[in-house]
């Protein structure tokens, strides 16, 4: 958090404190959730070995949850479309907005040709991906092992 902090939160741990507190929304078994990563941001390395190590057993632990999806896209793998920049649709009853988070803002994207766009773009990401097990494996075996180098098969 201190290296992604660009509104400068003074209390650390209060903000790690909030982001734990809302990811146990992934517990509710009324919602699910889908997420796509790319292997850059699972190799990304923002602290020591041991921390990144916890979050890998973060990763695992939350793919195994059956409301949740966790798909990779590795680098040897066809990309389908352009990685621009992370965005999160919200599936809501009657409302389909995309949340765009760049450095210092949250833009909700609400008009339907412009939410089509990011939803055309999120099926190609899927098309690229490999998911639940497989994406397990992947990331156990590639993102847990400091330089290692990612060999897919199939």
């Amino acid at each position: 958090m201190s290296h992604g902090n660009p509104s400068s939160q003074s209390d650390i741990a209060q903000a790690v404190a909030r982001r734990l507190e809302r990811q146990t929304i992934l517990y509710d078994q009324g919602k699910g959730f889908e997420f796509i990563l790319t292997e850059n941001a699972v190799r990304w390395r923002p602290g020591p070995h041991e921390l990144m190590r916890a979050q890998v057993d973060r990763l695992v632990s939350m793919a195994s949850l059956p409301n949740v999806q966790l798909g990779i896209i590795p680098l040897d793998r066809e990309a389908l479309d352009a990685y621009l920049h992370p965005f999160i649709i919200w599936e809501l009853e009657g409302e389909t907005p995309v949340t765009v988070e760049t450095l210092s803002v949250l833009v909700q994207i609400h008009e339907r040709e412009e939410v089509a766009i990011y939803q055309r773009t999120l099926d190609r990401y899927r098309q690229s991906a490999i998911w639940s097990d497989e994406a397990v494996r992947w990331i156990q075996t590639t993102a847990s092992k400091p330089g290692s180098t990612p060999t897919l098969h199939g």
